[in-house]
């Protein structure tokens, strides 16, 4: 088979179910879209200050309209007569805040989009209704858009009544009201909400007015926050409604998808419990140190967003460019990722339950062929290497024998050596490994409760969470479990300072068996189906790894966090803050391996121990950080001039040590403890530290709310780097234009509602080097190789030459950017064109004579480019009772290296100057031999010295020197080698559809990857290859050349001499592009009618799932996300699929 012709990935049925489950969700989406529409989310991210003395409700409920987009709908009557009130709110929300207004006053409101319904207590209501039925007069009238197009859909509702109606297909509309002097509020997503007194006529008409849609949005950057509109920096915002009541193991795995161009990977370890997903903002950032991670912060601490409970989280900023990271200095130069987790509100207690109830299987598990025909395929291999037959005639007359049911038993005692049973090559079971070693459809759980609530002066937030998963390896019972605790307190002690704490608490613990987990998915991949589980008299089979698994011991790992931020804010005058804290975080990470005794039963009866050793190993790791924050920051607004200023300074240390230690010869395997066993002991550990110290200033200043201008200066220190190497600057600056807003703009107005151009250019520092580097280390180690009267002693070795002027990576970013809407704001977009330089990253220095004896150190020499983009465009709308929005999200990135000292230009180095990072330098393809004599004429003798015969790959000859060889491996004379493919990710893709409709609320997210070549080696992919205990035959790799199929995709089959036909080459270049159903979630909200009798305010039930869907061209034995592995491709922990159901409740 061709992969690169082939069609997209053929669905087993579990997934041709879930395919049509998609489907109806489909069907279910877009239907209402023909006929209804639902409520937005406006009131859910507004925030209100409002403070007024001995007023009437009307005048609060004006105050509200004036400085929100919020309308209210009451009986003004009833209102008037009510006695004076004076309210006191300081950004809250507009449910906090008349939940306090009306907490003893019986009265309810109801809040859809910006309307807001208020309803009196029954009585009352009652006599306003006998004496408006007197005077009621019925209204008609159309309404209209500015293009003169008449509106359906629009919500008509007479001011201070619950009577209202909704505008038909041709914008008309009919309405009986109280009296002549009555008011009409109109209301419509995307556009302004408008009041029209009817000053006694019958007939009106009505023109909408577009809206600019998600602008005062505030946006957490950092130190602070800021509308969105005034934002001159590359910064993206997920909210909590985008991740909550996802089935994902962690916060990392939500994130994907809702960013663009923060981009998630999964290393070696694959879909393992309580594995660590990297993330990165716009792609690889340094050649070296950890590449170019983000800057993570969760309530201002650095942490490990894994752990936190993704339940908790408010929001999270991605601060992309320069300009919008650069506040925070040296440890944010590629970015920062700010985790903003819920707070209090004023308005009393509210208490809020959700669960979920999962279960998850792989994704993809290859599928291994029967007993015969991997005899059949096993006997090909090696007869092409030139020997004998691996299955003989008899062991293959047993395979069919057990596969008709002719045969009880798979295997029988050896004559020769009757205490063993025959396996392998002499047995003849018929065992597929991949579904025996893994459990299917493994559950897991959440469930979250939180406590919130305050009034005006003091607000709380208080919640905990548990997850309890259940691995996917059946003979070894792993399982994770992560519990979280997070409190936080606000307190306004007096009209100029404020109190604030919180504390965070999180544990994950990790138990499985300690058998290394990495060798058994390379065993697994290699497990002949001829072996059985089960030997004829019961007992697990000694060869196989359920023995291991089951009786070789326990691992277990347990990490906490634990974060402690006490802080203050001083107001001594109105615009100018002084904010102070401080941040603790101590992280610790305990593990233990017994590795204990295994005995087994013989063929003969006898037992024998398979491992006749057992120690217990220990690990713990702490490190303890600590840093103290000040800062100050002032507003002011002059006229149409607004300036902000802040300035502060940071310092931080982190300490940090660990220890490990071993003993052997444990007295019982029942008590594994380092007091139990009675050997060899060994013992190492580690202990350091690093600091840093920082200033910080940054200035805001806007001109007419159009001209928009930032600078910032970060003046960083760091220990990592010797004395006078250790501070460097770092400025930045941004400005913004937002061009709709000029009086000459006007006549495009209509067509485009906001256009606003960005631009940013800043320098940061990277210190993720390795610590000490500039200090000379001497090696210490114990038992020499040699014996030294008696003994072996301790040794020093040669230390290596330290790096005293080594300093800062320098990182400069330039961004180019765009936010416009259209057609009355239903459509959004963003736009950023990005460059960046990482400078004086650390590369080889001149190489040296060996006779040196030690290594040479790295120098500041390297420098490296990434370019990229982003895109988002978003649609949203309704429909008569039907809300949806559509989000499509485009990036791409691409990094080159500018310098690197590599003067020969050696193509095996890691790296040479012009190398696109990702780069795969192979041979064109020509085919496949068709004939011995074909082969023959071929000098391909450089790969291989053995006979090239048919079906062997055919290379091609780019050179055209008659032979295939990679002349002498530089970029200027590299033979027969090209660039055949880029592994990086490129086009990275996402999207989200979202719709609700009387309660029903449906959920997508769709996520791939536009292109990504892979090439992939190991068993896995080939199939024979690496010698008879490395091959392995799955069903893909029965589609190789022979004389009755010259089509075959891959070549004829050796078992130890197929390497030339595997060097990297065109032919099985893999296409890693994929489009993958991530998300999607069904809900229903019950009726606030029904729910309220039992005391809830709220009440959801969902069905959810991730990964339902994959289409991918990539060979079927891989997972597109999950192709790496400690042993070779795609030899790790299966990425998971999972489905889920729960329940969301507030009280």
């Amino acid at each position: 088979m061709n992969y690169f012709r082939k069609p997209l990935r053929e669905l087993p049925f579990q997934q041709k179910k879930l395919l049509l489950i998609v489907q109806l969700s489909l069907l279910l989406f877009l239907f209402p879209v023909l006929s209804s529409h639902a409520s937005s989310a406006y009131a859910e991210k507004t925030r209100l200050t409002i403070k007024l003395d001995n007023v009437r409700y009307s005048d609060v409920f004006d105050a509200i309209e004036k400085q929100s987009e919020f309308y209210f709908f009451y009986n003004r009557d009833y209102f008037n007569d009510r006695r004076l009130i004076s309210v006191d709110f300081k950004d809250v929300l507009i449910n906090d805040l008349l939940n306090e207004l009306f907490r003893n006053d019986g009265i309810t409101y109801e809040i859809s989009d910006r309307s807001i319904l208020l309803r009196v207590p029954e009585s009352r209501s009652a006599e306003g209704s006998r004496v408006a039925s007197t005077q009621q007069r019925t209204i008609s009238g159309t309404v209209a858009n500015s293009s003169g197009e008449f509106l359906p859909g629009v919500t008509v509702v007479e001011k201070g009544t619950g009577r209202g109606t909704i505008t038909g297909n041709d914008g008309k509309f009919s309405l009986a009201v109280s009296d002549n002097s009555a008011i009409l509020v109109f209301s419509f997503v995307g556009m302004k909400t408008q009041e029209v007194p009817l000053e006694g006529r019958v007939n009106i008409s009505v023109v909408m007015i577009d809206e600019t849609v998600g602008l005062d949005e505030v946006v957490v950057i950092g130190y602070g926050t800021q509308k969105k509109i005034n934002l001159s920096g590359a910064v993206d915002v997920v909210t909590s409604k985008d991740i909550e009541n996802r089935p994902v193991n962690n916060a990392v795995d939500a994130l994907q998808g809702l960013a663009p161009n923060l981009n998630l990977s999964i290393g070696n370890e694959g879909g393992e419990l309580g594995a660590k997903h990297k993330l990165n903002i716009r792609g690889i950032g340094s050649i070296s140190g950890t590449g170019g991670n983000p800057y993570i912060l969760i309530d201002g601490v650095e942490g490990d967003i894994n752990l936190i409970n993704p339940s908790d989280i408010e929001s999270i900023s991605v601060l992309k460019d320069a300009s919008a990271s650069a506040i925070y200095g040296a440890r944010a130069a590629f970015g920062v990722i700010l985790v903003t987790t819920r707070k209090g509100s004023s308005s009393g207690s509210l208490i809020n339950y959700s669960n979920n109830l999962s279960f998850s299987d792989p994704t993809v598990l290859p599928k291994i062929v029967n007993s015969l025909r991997w005899a059949e395929y096993f006997n090909l291999a090696s007869a092409n290497d030139g020997d004998s037959p691996i299955f003989s005639n008899e062991t293959i007359e047993k395979i069919k024998k057990y596969q008709r049911g002719e045969l009880k038993d798979w295997t029988e005692p050896y004559e020769v050596e009757p205490m063993f049973w025959k396996s392998y090559q002499d047995s003849w079971a018929n065992t597929d490994w991949y579904k025996e070693e893994y459990r299917r459809w493994a559950p897991k759980s959440t469930h979250n409760i939180s406590i919130s609530g305050g009034d005006k002066n003091t607000q709380y937030y208080i919640s905990g969470a548990t997850f309890n998963q259940k691995g996917l390896i059946k003979w070894g019972d792993d399982k994770y479990t992560r519990n979280n605790v997070n409190a936080k307190v606000n307190t306004q002690i007096n009209s100029w300072l404020r109190a604030n704490f919180q504390t965070r608490y999180d544990k994950s613990e990790l138990t499985g068996p300690s058998y290394n987990t990495d060798l058994w998915y390379h065993n697994i991949s290699r497990r002949w189906p001829t072996n059985g589980v089960y030997t004829p008299d019961g007992n697990l089979f000694y060869e196989m790894e359920q023995v291991w698994l089951k009786y070789g011991g326990r691992a277990r790992t347990e990490s906490n966090q634990l974060n402690i931020i006490p802080g203050l804010e001083i107001e001594p005058v109105s615009g100018l803050v002084l904010h102070a804290n401080y941040r603790y975080r101590k992280n610790s990470e305990t593990s233990e391996a017994h590795n204990s005794k295994i005995k087994v039963t013989l063929a003969n009866g006898y037992e024998a121990y398979l491992e006749p050793n057992n120690s217990i190993e220990e690990r713990s790791g702490e490190e303890i950080y600590n840093s103290p924050n000040v800062y100050l920051d002032f507003n002011k607004k002059i006229g149409g001039h607004e300036i902000m200023i802040l300035a502060g300074y940071e310092q931080e240390v982190i300490r940090y040590s660990s220890l490990y230690g071993r003993k052997d010869d444990i007295i019982t395997d029942n008590v594994p403890s380092m007091s139990t066993a009675t050997g060899k002991e060994y013992a190492s550990g580690t202990k350091g530290h690093w600091a840093t110290q920082s200033y910080f200033s940054r200035l805001n200043y806007s001109f007419q709310g159009k001209y928009l201008l930032e600078l910032s200066m970060r003046r960083d220190g760091t220990s990592k780097f010797a004395s006078g190497h250790r501070f460097g600057n770092f400025p930045s600056g941004s400005v913004a234009y937002i061009i709709s807003q000029e009086r000459f703009f006007e006549p495009l107005s209509q067509y485009i509602n906001f256009l606003k151009f960005r631009a940013s250019y800043g320098s940061l520092g990277n210190q993720d080097v390795a610590n000490y580097l500039y200090v000379e280390t001497l090696p210490i180690s114990s038992r020499l190789a040699y014996i030294l009267d008696f003994d072996r002693p301790n040794f020093a070795g040669m230390p290596g030459i330290s790096s005293p002027t080594l300093t800062w990576e320098k990182v400069r970013t330039a961004n180019f950017g765009a936010d416009i809407s259209f057609l009355k704001n239903r459509l959004t977009g963003s736009f950023d064109y990005f460059v960046r330089k990482t400078l004086d990253m650390l590369g080889p220095a001149e190489s040296l004579p060996a006779l040196l004896g030690t290594a040479v150190p790295q120098s500041n020499n390297a420098t490296l480019r990434t370019k990229g983009f982003e895109l988002s465009l978003r649609w949203r709308d309704q429909i008569q009772q039907f809300q949806y929005s559509v989000e499509f999200m485009l990036a791409d990135n691409i990094s080159k290296v500018l310098d690197y000292y590599n003067p020969q230009g050696i193509l095996s180095a890691p790296f040479y100057k012009g190398k696109y990072i990702g780069e795969i330098w192979g041979y064109k393809t020509a085919g496949l031999f068709q004939s011995d004599q074909e082969a023959q004429e071929v000098d391909q003798s450089y790969l291989s010295k053995e006979p090239w015969r048919a079906g062997d790959v055919h290379y091609t000859d780019l050179n055209s020197d008659n032979k295939i060889d990679i002349g002498k491996n530089t970029v200027d004379d590299h033979g027969d080698l090209m660039i055949i493919g880029n592994s990086t990710p490129r086009y990275s893709y996402s999207l989200l559809l979202n719709g609700s409709w009387k309660g029903i609320d449906l959920n997508m997210l769709l996520q791939g990857i536009g292109k990504r070549d892979l090439w992939l080696s190991g068993q896995q992919f080939w199939g024979a290859a690496g010698g008879l205990w490395n091959a392995t035959a799955f069903e893909e790799h029965m589609d190789y050349w022979s004389p009755e199929n010259p089509d075959g995709y891959f070549p004829t089959p050796y078992l130890g001499k197929g390497s030339k036909n595997q060097q990297v080459q065109t032919r099985y270049l893999q296409n890693a592009a994929y489009l993958r159903l991530k998300s999607i979630s069904i809900g229903y909200t019950l009726p606030a009618s029904l729910v309220q009798k039992a005391f809830i305010k709220n009440l959801r039930i969902f069905i959810a799932g991730e990964n339902l869907l994959t289409f991918t061209r990539l060979m079927k034995n891989f997972d597109p996300e999950g192709t790496f592995g400690y042993y070779g491709s795609g030899k790790s922990y299966p990425i998971q699929m999972t489905v889920t159901s729960g329940v969301n409740v507030t009280f």
